[in-house]
C-alpha cells in the first residue's frame, strides 16, 4: 500500500478515538526526533520570520494558535530549511499530534492533514511519469485535458471514501487543492509552453474559479487567468496593461485580494517569465511609473516599489550597477575595473540547459574579441551554490573571456539589482558604464550591438 494511503488508513482509526473538539486550535503535543530544533508553522517554506503562525519544538504540549479563519485554511509545517514539509489544514476547534521520524519527516495524526498530503504529494509523480505523452508534440490538447481530468477524479473518489470522517468544509477545501494543482499545470501548459490563447476552451475549468475567494490569494495566476479571459470577452485583445489591471480593480470585490493580484501581475512582467510575458510588449518603464503613481494606495504598494526599482535601474540608457564578481582564482572584480571597455555580459547557471547550448556562441564572441583591447567578456554565474560553478568551470574552462561567480544567486546584489529571474541572459554595458541592451534574446545578438559601439568609439 503506498504510503500516503497508509498514512490515511492509520490516521482514521485514531480519528474515530478522539473527543469532541474545543474553540480554538490546539497542538496537544510535539514528538520524535529531539534533533530537530525547532518546526515553523507558517503559509510559506522556508518562511520569513513575520509570516511564522507559530514555532514548535520536540516536547511542546498545549499550544495554542490564534486564528481568526471562519474556514479550513492551509498551511505549513516545516523545518526551518524548508526541506522537510507537510500540509495541514488550521480550522478553529481542531486538535493534533505532530509526530517528527527518524529520518526527520513530518505528520500529524490527523485524517484530513493525511488526505491533503495525498494530493499534495501524488501531483509530482503523476505529472513526470506522464510528462512525455502531456508535453508531447503530437498529443492533441483535448487529450491533455482528459488525461488530467481522469487523475482528478481519481484523487477525488477516494476522498469521498473518507467524507463521513471528516467535515463537510475539510472535503471541499481538499477537493478544491486538488483541482488548484491540476489546474495549474495546464495554465503552464497552455499559456507558456504552448502559447495557447486564453481563451481556449481548456481554460474553461477557470469558470469554477471563484476570484473573491482568499483561497486564490495564493494560486494567483489561476485568479488571473479567470480575470483576463473575462476582459477578453469584452474586447479583441489586451487594449494595455493599465486597462486590465483597471478591469481587475473594478470586477473583485475584495480590496486585499484585488491589490494582491495586481501586484503579482506587474511582477510577472518585471521578471518577464510565467504565464503573462506574452504581453510583454505592452509593458515598459513609462507603463510601471504610471503604475506606481496609480497604485500608492495599494495594500501592497511597498511590495511593488521594491520589485520595481531594479527593472527601473536596468533599463537601455541607465548606469548599470557597479556589481562585484569572484574569478575562478578566489580574486575579486567590479564592473567599474572595465571602465573604459565596451563590456559584454553572459549570465547563466551550471543547471540551466539552453546556457550550456548558448555557450559555444558566447565562447565564439569571446574569441572573436581576444585581442581587441576595446571589448570585454564577462561569464557571470548566478548559481545558488559556489562549488557547482566552481567545478563545472575547471572542468570545462572557456578558451576567452573571464569566468566569474555572483554571489546569492537571483537574490544576491548581482541578480537583484540587474533583476535576474530567468537565465540565461545577455547584456551590453559602452565604455561610459552605460546599459546599451539588457535583454538580448542571444549571444550572438551582441555582435551588432558591440560593432556599432566599436565603430562609434573610432570616429
Amino acid at each position: 500500500m503506498p504510503r500516503a494511503l497508509f498514512t490515511i488508513a492509520t490516521t482514521v482509526i485514531l480519528f474515530s478515538c478522539q473527543h469532541e473538539r474545543p474553540e480554538g486550535i490546539i497542538i496537544n503535543s510535539v514528538t520524535g526526533n529531539t534533533q530537530i530544533d525547532s518546526l515553523y508553522i507558517s503559509s510559506e517554506v522556508p518562511a520569513e520570520e513575520s509570516k511564522y503562525l507559530a514555532v514548535v519544538s520536540p516536547g511542546d504540549k498545549d499550544i495554542h494558535i490564534n486564528s481568526s479563519a471562519e474556514h479550513p485554511v492551509a498551511v505549513r509545517i516545516s523545518t526551518k530549511d524548508g526541506k522537510k514539509n507537510y500540509h495541514i489544514l488550521l480550522m478553529p476547534g481542531k486538535e493534533l499530534d505532530i509526530i517528527i521520524e527518524k529520518d526527520s519527516t513530518l505528520h500529524t495524526n490527523n485524517l484530513s492533514d493525511s488526505l491533503l498530503n495525498y494530493i499534495t504529494s501524488s501531483t509530482l509523480p503523476f505529472l513526470n511519469d506522464n510528462l512525455n505523452i502531456l508535453m508531447g508534440k503530437n498529443t492533441p490538447k483535448d487529450t491533455v485535458v482528459k488525461i488530467l481530468d481522469e487523475f482528478r477524479l481519481k484523487r477525488d473518489s477516494i476522498i469521498n471514501i473518507y467524507t463521513d470522517k471528516i467535515t463537510k468544509e475539510e472535503t471541499g477545501l481538499i477537493k478544491l487543492h486538488n483541482s488548484v494543482r491540476i489546474n495549474n499545470f495546464l495554465l503552464y501548459y497552455g499559456l507558456v509552453f504552448n502559447d495557447i490563447d486564453p481563451g481556449d476552451a481548456i481554460f474553461d475549468f477557470t469558470e469554477r474559479i471563484d476570484h473573491n475567494d482568499p483561497f486564490f490569494k495564493e494560486y494567483h495566476n489561476l485568479a488571473l487567468l479567470k480575470l483576463m479571459r473575462g476582459y477578453l470577452a469584452t474586447k479583441d485583445s489586451l487594449e494595455s496593461i493599465e486597462s486590465f489591471l483597471d478591469y481587475v480593480n473594478n470586477i473583485t470585490v475584495n480590496k486585499e485580494l484585488r491589490d494582491w493580484y495586481k501586484v503579482c501581475y506587474v511582477r510577472e512582467l518585471i521578471e518577464h517569465s510565467g504565464p503573462w510575458r506574452k504581453y510583454q510588449d505592452k509593458f515598459s518603464v513609462s507603463v510601471l511609473k504610471d503604475i506606481l503613481q496609480k497604485e500608492k494606495s495599494n495594500m501592497f504598494y511597498d511590495d511593488l516599489r521594491e520589485i520595481s526599482e531594479p527593472y527601473l535601474l536596468t533599463r537601455n540608457g541607465e548606469m548599470a550597477y557597479d556589481f562585484e564578481a569572484e574569478q575562478i582564482n578566489g580574486e575579486k572584480i567590479k564592473l567599474s575595473d572595465f571602465k573604459g571597455s565596451i563590456v559584454f555580459i553572459d549570465v547563466w547557471t551550471t543547471w540551466c540547459g539552453p546556457c550550456k547550448k548558448q555557450r559555444p556562441e558566447v565562447m565564439a564572441l569571446a574569441g572573436k574579441y581576444k585581442d581587441n583591447p576595446e571589448v570585454k567578456v564577462l561569464m557571470i554565474s548566478v548559481d545558488n551554490l559556489k562549488k557547482a560553478w566552481d567545478d563545472y568551470t575547471r572542468k570545462q574552462p572557456g578558451d576567452f573571456g573571464t569566468e566569474l561567480y555572483a554571489e546569492g544567486g537571483f537574490q544576491g546584489d548581482f541578480g537583484y539589482n540587474y533583476n535576474i529571474h530567468y537565465v540565461p541572459r545577455y547584456m551590453v554595458i559602452d565604455k561610459d558604464g552605460t546599459i546599451i541592451n539588457s535583454h538580448l534574446e542571444k549571444a550572438s545578438d551582441a555582435i551588432d550591438v558591440i560593432e556599432a559601439l566599436v565603430s562609434e568609439n573610432q570616429t
